[in-house]
């Protein structure tokens, strides 16, 4: 932004936070005299929020959008093909939480479904691997307007609505999709015309849709854990985190149980379910 000049547009959103993240900051409010105490406690602390960055990234990139559904096209039919990049992703820290966006707008040749599209597979994917890793998020997606008021700074809607599913609705480790994704997602799947464009956006809004699920209190999340999410990814790695996932959650469940924490004891029965119903 310069002077006087701001630029809004739609923005897809997710806010993540990583959980129990609060509790470790309260049990050292201060650090000890010990350095090399010290210095172990703040690397442990940042290096989960840090490494939590790195992965979303690293799934962001990974997802090429579906470029397998035009591989039979002609030359020249090809040379009309829609652009498949995705916007930027931009972060943005908290404390114990992440924030990450991608502008919707079509410029530089950036195609806003397969920014969503990252988006959307990349929550799914940390949501796994971060519970197989025993350090589970609470994510909340949707889509807005927003202005960054400097690089890595964004205001508005988008913002505010991805921070009220996160906060509110998600409660328990999962990805919640807000209800102006869902609309996009089928307005794009639902978009008429014969155009390569069109044929891409109906293409891309249905692949986004068959990944998002209504779970056990009706919210719409990302079925991380479903086969079309996971139809594309490495048998033996996804079978081995699914794995390691529902032990985790067995465990979680047990400890809440035996305190006798009715509240974090049917989250993660919650969560328990919809892993069982999972190969």
């Amino acid at each position: 932004m310069k002077d006087d000049q701001i630029y809004i547009s739609n923005y897809a959103v997710a806010f993540i936070d990583l959980l129990g993240q609060r509790d470790d900051m309260r049990r050292h409010r201060t650090l000890p005299n010990d350095k090399e105490e010290a210095v172990r406690i703040v690397k442990e602390s940042v290096g989960k929020v840090a490494g939590m960055h790195k992965t979303f990234e690293r799934f962001y990139d990974s997802f090429e959008g579906a470029p397998s559904l035009f591989e039979n096209l002609s030359s020249e039919q090809k040379a009309e093909l829609p652009s498949m990049n995705r916007g930027q992703l931009r972060t943005q820290r908290f404390s114990d939480g992440l924030v990450v966006y991608a502008s919707l707008a079509e410029a530089g040749g950036q195609s806003p479904i397969n920014s969503v599209y990252g988006l959307i597979s990349a929550a799914g994917s940390l949501a796994l691997i971060q519970l197989a890793a025993k350090r589970p998020v609470r994510i909340g997606i949707d889509i807005g307007w927003g202005v960054e008021l400097q690089p890595g700074e964004l205001y508005g809607a988008a913002l505010a609505h991805a921070y009220e599913l996160e906060s509110q609705v998600a409660q328990w480790p999962r990805a919640v999709v807000g209800a102006d994704l869902i609309n996009y997602l089928e307005t794009c799947r639902n978009s008429e015309g014969d155009s390569l464009n069109e044929q891409y956006r109906r293409a891309m809004g249905s692949e986004c849709i068959a990944r998002i699920i209504e779970d056990l209190d009706g919210s719409p999340v990302v079925d991380f854990a479903g086969s079309a999410f996971l139809r594309n990814a490495p048998e033996e790695e996804v079978r081995n985190a699914l794995a390691d996932a529902k032990q985790f959650v067995n465990e979680q469940l047990e400890i809440w149980s035996a305190q006798g924490h009715v509240t974090l004891t049917g989250r993660y029965q919650c969560l328990q379910q919809y892993l069982s119903t999972r190969s």
